[in-house]
């Protein structure tokens, strides 16, 4: 059941993925791990609705001016309430 979920979403995201540069500035809003800033700053180009991460220094900022950054887990369950 998981897998097909994944796999259905995999294929909308790719169906509805946006590229974008990531070059909104965002110096210094991950200092414990600045290489981990690229991915705020494309969410900020995209205009993204959440950011969707396991990684630690991202999940520990909760959000970002304004975007929702949630664990995979919790996004899967945010997309079976949506449902």
């Amino acid at each position: 059941m998981l897998k097909a979920v994944v796999d259905t979403n995999i294929f909308l995201f790719e169906k509805d993925a946006l590229l974008v540069p990531g070059l909104s500035n965002v110096s210094g809003a991950v200092p414990e791990d600045p290489s981990d800033e690229i991915f705020l700053s494309a969410a900020l180009d995209a205009e993204a609705h959440f950011i969707v991460s396991e990684d630690r220094h991202l999940l520990g900022l909760g959000e970002f001016r304004g975007i929702p950054i949630l664990g995979v887990q919790e996004f899967f369950e945010l997309l079976k309430k949506e449902r």
